[in-house]
C-alpha cells in the first residue's frame, strides 16, 4: 500500500486515470469512477497479448477522455480525489494536463501520484524532464513529442530495480541492439508524422519532478500545493506525492505562492538529505567488502562535506584527512592535505568519498584521470538530479 492510501476518504468521490488491470481502488470498497483514452474493449485490444497486462482483469471504463477532462466528464461531476499510479509519465503535455485537470477537482480536491524514479527502472539511462523542457512544449504546441518517444525507444534497458540499487554505476545494459536503434529512429519518425506512441514522455527523479513544481510556480503556471510527498525507498522504483488544488497559487507573489515556493525549497533540501543517506546506506551494504583496510579520505569542505563526515562516521569507516585545493591546516578537526598529493601515490591503498555537490563531476574525472575507478576506489554522489 502506498503511503497516501492511508489518507484518501474512500466514501468521497475518487477519479482513477488509467487503472488497466490493476486499480488502486476497487469499486466494492470506494466510491471509485475509471477514466482512460480509450474505452474498455479500446484498452483491451491495445494490451492483448501484452504479457505484463492481464486482459481478462482489465476493469471497465467509465469516462473516456477526449480533447479535455471537463468535456470528457459529460455528466459535469466534479471529484475529491484523482487518483494516477504510473500514468503522469505518459502524457505528453504535462502543464497542459495540470491546467485542465483542475477542472475536474472539488475545492481542496487532490491529486495523488504514484511516479517513477527513471534511475531504478528501464528509464535509467535517460535525462530527467525540466521545466524548459515542458514549457517548450507548452509555448509551442508541441504534439505527440518526437524527440521523447526517440530517447524512450533509444534508451530503454532492463527493469529491475534491484539491479539498479546495486549498480547504480554500471552501463553493462546500456543498449547495444542494432534492431533497438532502428526501432527507435522508426518511432521516432511515427510521432513526427503525427502518429501517437506510448511511451514514457517525462522522467523524473523526487527531485526534478519538486523542481518542476517549482518552476511551474515561478510562472503562475502551477494550480497545486504539494501537500504529501514521499521519496523513492531503498530498492523502491517510485515516488509519491499529494497535490492539493489552490487556485489561489496562480495569483502571482500571492501569500499563497510564497507559501508554497518555501514548502518546495524545503521539500527539496529534505530529499537531498534523505537520499543521500539512502545512497550510502545502499552503498555501504554492497561495496563494504572493497574499502575495508583501507586509508579513507573526503574530497572537499563546506556544509556538504560535514553531512558526508557524518554519515561516514555513522558507518563506522575511520577517516584520516580531507583532501582541498584549499591551503588549511585542519578541517573538522582532520587535516587537510592536497589531493594530487593523495592522487599521485604510486600505492593506491586508499578509497576517497567525493564530499561536494558543485564540483563532484570535475572531481571524478579527476580521479579516473589518476587511475581511481569509480564504486572500487571511490564514491560520489551518484543521486545529483
Amino acid at each position: 500500500m502506498r503511503p497516501w492510501e492511508k489518507t484518501v476518504d474512500l466514501m468521497k468521490s475518487i477519479l482513477e486515470i488509467g487503472p488497466l488491470a490493476n486499480p488502486t481502488f476497487k469499486k466494492e470498497n470506494a466510491n471509485v469512477f475509471y477514466a482512460d483514452i480509450r474505452d474498455t474493449q479500446a484498452v483491451k485490444d491495445f494490451y492483448k497479448g501484452d504479457g505484463h497486462v492481464k486482459n481478462e482483469a482489465i476493469v471497465d471504463i467509465d469516462y473516456v477522455i477526449k480533447e479535455t477532462y471537463s468535456k470528457s466528464i459529460t455528466d459535469g461531476k466534479k471529484f475529491d480525489y484523482i487518483v494516477m499510479s504510473h500514468v503522469i509519465e505518459h502524457i505528453p503535455e504535462l502543464i497542459k494536463f495540470f491546467e485542465d485537470v483542475k477542472n475536474i477537482l472539488k475545492p481542496n480536491g487532490k491529486l495523488c501520484l504514484a511516479i517513477p524514479d527513471h534511475r531504478f527502472c528501464f528509464d535509467h539511462f535517460r535525462q530527467p524532464t525540466s521545466f524548459a523542457e515542458v514549457y517548450d512544449i507548452y509555448t509551442n504546441g508541441i504534439k505527440n513529442v518526437p524527440f521523447r518517444v526517440l530517447d524512450f525507444s533509444l534508451s530503454a534497458t532492463i527493469n529491475d530495480k534491484m539491479y539498479w540499487w546495486c549498480n547504480f554505476d554500471s552501463f553493462e545494459h546500456l543498449p547495444k541492439s542494432k534492431e533497438q536503434f532502428e526501432r527507435a529512429k522508426k518511432n521516432y519518425f511515427r510521432a513526427l508524422n503525427g502518429d501517437y506512441v506510448d511511451v514514457h514522455f517525462s522522467v523524473f527523479t523526487p527531485e526534478t519532478f519538486l523542481l518542476l513544481l517549482y518552476n511551474m510556480l515561478n510562472f503562475n503556471l502551477n494550480p497545486f500545493k504539494c501537500v504529501e510527498f514521499y521519496n523513492t525507498d531503498i530498492n523502491s522504483f517510485e515516488f509519491n506525492c499529494v497535490l492539493e488544488y489552490e487556485p489561489n497559487l496562480l495569483v502571482e507573489n500571492s501569500s499563497e505562492q510564497n507559501r508554497e515556493a518555501k514548502n518546495l525549497i524545503e521539500l527539496l533540501a529534505n530529499t537531498k538529505r534523505d537520499m543521500l543517506e539512502k545512497e550510502l546506506y545502499a552503498y555501504d551494504k554492497i561495496r563494504i567488502p572493497k574499502i575495508e583496510n583501507r586509508t579513507i579520505y573526503l574530497w572537499g569542505i563546506g556544509e556538504f562535506a560535514g553531512r558526508i563526515l557524518s554519515l561516514v562516521k555513522t558507518k563506522g569507516y575511520e577517516v584520516s584527512a580531507f583532501l582541498d585545493k584549499q591551503s588549511m591546516q585542519e578541517y573538522h578537526g582532520y587535516k587537510v592535505e592536497q589531493p594530487e598529493i593523495i592522487l599521485s601515490r604510486e600505492n593506491k591503498d586508499f578509497f576517497i568519498f567525493i564530499a561536494s555537490t558543485k564540483y563532484a563531476k570535475e572531481m571524478a574525472e579527476i580521479c579516473e584521470n589518476y587511475g581511481l575507478l569509480r564504486g572500487v576506489d571511490f564514491w560520489m554522489p551518484f543521486l545529483q538530479t
